[in-house]
Order: structure tokens, then sequence, then C-alpha cells
């Protein structure tokens, strides 16, 4: 969970058989509305393990919802899209997507501001998966640590992202302001290979 106890990280890893694939399911699930609807950076780093190529998934979820002030009713839309991997480290060891989260604070705001009603994104969530083979047959633990960059900024931007085996580190280019707002307590996972 985050500091702010916003947004909620976890993964799960599972073998099928011994001496098999691990498959993995990182999840990111915002727990109250995400102020800032930009593109957010997400992803998973793995030590001692390989990830397959072509395995890897994202699935970004919502509800929408539209409360209009004058007649009071409320209408809901389930929105879903699958955003592109953004950089697969050369080692295979991690995984990232940029996620442009839905709506716009500022024309949100203004809806507010006109009378008109007011728009929430909820059960807001990620999901990536991808499957992995172990490095060396020696390995006793493979260690999956995720990283969420969330974007705090309503101007329109273009990530600049690095993945290595030190983590996932976002910047925002020919800036120097950084508008990226790294999310504390990632989810971390030594896994023990079976």
């Amino acid at each position: 969970m985050s500091t702010s106890g916003a947004l909620k990280q976890y993964l799960i890893c599972s073998q099928t058989k011994k001496g098999g694939t691990i498959f993995v399911t990182y999840t990111a699930t915002w727990l109250d509305e995400a102020y800032y609807r930009n593109k957010d950076v997400c992803g998973v780093t793995v030590s001692n393990a390989v990830i397959n190529r072509n395995s890897w998934s994202c699935d970004h979820w919502a509800t929408y919802s539209f409360t209009n002030y004058k007649t009071g009713k409320t209408s809901t839309q389930s929105l879903h899209s699958k955003p592109n991997a953004y950089t697969i480290s050369d080692s295979g060891s991690g995984v990232c997507y940029t996620v442009n989260l839905w709506g716009d604070r500022t024309s949100m705001n203004a809806v507010v501001a006109s009378g008109a009603g007011v728009e929430h994104y909820k059960n807001e969530f990620i999901t990536i998966k991808f499957n992995c083979e172990i490095a060396s047959k020696k390995t006793k633990y493979v260690t999956f640590t995720s990283r969420y960059a969330h974007s705090e900024t309503n101007k329109s931007i273009s990530p600049s992202i690095s993945l290595s085996s030190g983590g996932l580190s976002v910047a925002v280019s020919g800036s120097k302001t950084n508008y990226y707002n790294i999310i504390s307590r990632n989810a971390y996972l030594p896994y023990k290979y079976i």
C-alpha cells in the first residue's frame, strides 16, 4: 500500500509443476480516485530469471460514472484498455507499461464548475501478466519487485523510461521538473523456486 493509502500493489507467482515455468501477475489498484489523469508508468523487475518473450500482457480497467446535477441521476460505464509494452529490458529482467489514466482533471473540474454534474473514475486497476524461466539450475529464489510512477501534472507529457536490474526509473525528457512521483512501498516478493 502506498504511504497515502490511495494505491495498493501486489504480486502473485505460481508454478504448475516442479522445475517449471513461473507465472506472474502484478496488480496495482487505485483505492481512491487518482487526482491527476495522465500517463502513469508501472512494471516489474526480476532477478535470477528471464522473462519469456511475448508472454507479457497488460489490462487497464475502471468504472466511469457521471452524476447529472439537474436530474440527480448517475450513469456508469465500464472501461477497458490493453496498453502496449513501453519497454522490455534487453536482458529479459523486466517489463513495464505506460498506462494513460482515463479522463482529464482540467476538463472534469470544468464540468463541475459549469453546474452540469460530476465525473468519477472508480474501481481502477492495472494488471500485468508474464511468465519466466530461472536463469540457472542452481537458482533457489527468484525476486520480483514492482515499481509504480504516478504522473502528477495536468500537462500532456511523454515519459522517458529506463529499466535495468536496479529497477525502473522515469523522468520527463527535456524538462528540469520531474512530474513523476515514484510510489513508495512497492510490492516485493522473494519467490522460492521448486
